[in-house]
């Protein structure tokens, strides 16, 4: 097994995770990998699906999607709740890339297979980030004049709900999929918050509603040297659906439950 500290901090986040039934059948899989067509697609631009990929699959599933084994990836480390692999030298968007990582958490908390809820590109200096733009335009359609992205645990400490806000700018580009509070039911409001609660830190019931009107399930980040917006390396691209993991596991556990 390949390891860097590098990954200390992202299986620190995952520990936070508590335990939300889920899992996927194959049916279910076949589905994923057919949305996730790079050409596009409905669904393909509305999650904002990971090139090749689909949010919801397994290492196992982006490795055989991508055509590569655990040997080739450059940086690799596998857990009961939470793994991420690196790869490089893979063209997306229309430029080479000089790292790739994704990351998967188990909603299970170990009872489960950890599925692929984030993924970062990075970039060289020379990249031609204009065209990394087009081409995510094409895929996803117009950007978002801000957004806010929550995170899944606070390392400050704060006591709430970890965010930031994020505003469009010239080397900052934005898209966002719907809201929690828009993909959720109605009449299942209540019981998705009582569920959430016990997978975001500092979520409560009296911050439910604000969080499901402003939190995405997925959201995807373009910098090109953005001072505003943290990445890898000076030129970056980050996908988080992590709230997309969340909302799938909730909702398999609710229509369980009736």
């Amino acid at each position: 097994m390949k390891k860097k500290g590098f990954f200390v901090v992202m299986a620190a986040a995952v520990m936070f995770l508590c335990a939300c039934s889920r899992e996927q059948d194959p049916a279910e899989a076949e589905e994923h990998t057919d949305s996730a067509d790079s050409s596009g697609g409905e669904e393909y631009a509305e999650y904002l699906q990971f090139p090749d990929s689909a949010w919801g699959m397994t290492l196992e599933e982006v490795l055989d999607a991508y055509g590569i084994t655990r040997d080739d990836t450059d940086l690799l480390e596998e857990g009961d709740t939470g793994s991420a692999f690196a790869v490089s030298g893979r063209e997306v968007f229309g430029e080479e890339a000089s790292r790739i990582l994704f990351q998967f958490i188990d909603p299970e908390k170990g009872n489960g297979e950890p599925k692929l809820c984030a993924a970062e590109i990075s970039y060289p200096d020379d990249a031609d980030m204009e065209n990394v733009l087009k081409e995510m335009e094409k895929a996803y359609g117009d950007t978002l004049p801000d957004v806010r992205i929550f995170s899944m645990f606070d390392s400050l400490d704060s006591g709430g709900i970890p965010q930031n806000d994020y505003i469009e700018a010239e080397d900052l580009k934005l898209w966002g999929s719907c809201t929690v509070g828009e993909a959720v039911p109605e009449e299942q409001k209540d019981d998705f918050g009582e569920l959430w609660e016990e997978l975001q830190t500092g979520l409560t019931a009296d911050n439910w509603e604000s969080f499901s009107n402003e939190a995405r399930l997925a959201t995807a980040v373009w910098s090109a040297g953005s001072e505003e917006f943290q990445t890898l390396e000076k030129n970056g691209v980050k996908f988080d659906a992590y709230n997309y993991i969340v909302y799938e596991a909730i909702m398999t556990s609710v229509q369980e439950q009736e």
